[in-house]
């Protein structure tokens, strides 16, 4: 900068940012010289909520007939699903009854995942707590 010169400052503030904000902003400024732009990009992270089940929903079924889980949660980046009984996680090679299926989507910004849990043959044994958790 030379003696004598002013800077101009100028600022783009967003307020209560939500995934919808994200993309490119580009800065301009032109004068009877000459015009020149700097372009930026935002990213919006957006921690994992789970949208289903309700939390403490209760779930029934017959003995010996298949018990299928439902999970949905959304969130940027694509959150990570975890099904867990009882406080262990679970996963297909633990279990040859368990099997896990997810899928993701991208909602406009935010992704939403789809993942259940089905108990094949299900029996009183594998009563408890079965909890889903969303990470990103």
């Amino acid at each position: 900068m030379m003696s004598g010169e002013r800077v101009l400052m100028s600022n783009l503030t967003i307020v209560e940012v939500e995934a919808c904000d994200a993309g490119s902003y580009t800065c301009v400024a032109e004068n009877e010289v000459a015009t020149v732009n700097q372009t930026g990009s935002l990213s919006v992270l957006v921690p994992p909520t789970v949208t289903f089940p309700p939390d403490g929903h209760t779930f029934y079924t017959n003995e010996f007939t298949p018990a299928v889980f439902q999970c949905t949660a959304t969130g940027i980046p694509a959150p990570e699903i975890s099904w867990y009984r009882n406080g262990t996680v679970l996963n297909n090679s633990t279990d040859a009854r368990v099997t896990l299926s997810m899928v993701a989507t991208d909602g406009g910004n935010v992704y939403q995942v789809n993942r259940s849990l089905t108990l094949d043959n299900a029996t009183d044994s594998d009563s408890g707590n079965y909890t889903c958790v969303a990470d990103n």
